[in-house]
């Protein structure tokens, strides 16, 4: 009776060191679509918004179009950047944004086209 006993402690013992070992047990929670991305995109919204440019450019009213990750080739260099377009009445506002220099790396315009009259 005591040999069955101390099999059980023993394969209890095994079987609860290979639980833990395999991470089992760990409380980390999967990473949502909400995570990094969205506060590099929140930052990147508060640093755009807070540059006297773009405050000029979106003066009559805006609305967010887009906020992502993006690419910019500078001087034979890439850069990733977080990159932010507006729409205002006359133009879509884009502003290219690095995050981690809390920093702006260009700003551009895109004025709207507006059909030619018809000719009646």
């Amino acid at each position: 009776m005591k040999s069955k006993f101390s099999f059980l402690i023993i394969v209890t013992a095994i079987i609860s060191a290979m639980v833990l070992s395999s991470g089992c047990t760990d409380n980390t929670s999967i990473p949502s679509h909400s995570g990094p991305a969205t506060n590099a995109s929140a930052a990147a919204l508060v640093i755009a918004l807070g540059n006297e440019t773009v405050q000029s450019l979106l003066a009559g009213g805006y609305s967010v179009q887009f906020i992502g990750p993006s690419t910019v080739g500078i001087n034979q260099m890439t850069l990733n950047v977080t990159r932010v377009m507006f729409d205002t009445p006359q133009d879509s506002v884009g502003v290219n944004i690095d995050v981690k220099n809390n920093s702006i790396v260009n700003i551009w315009t895109l004025p709207k086209r507006e059909p030619m009259p018809s000719g009646s």
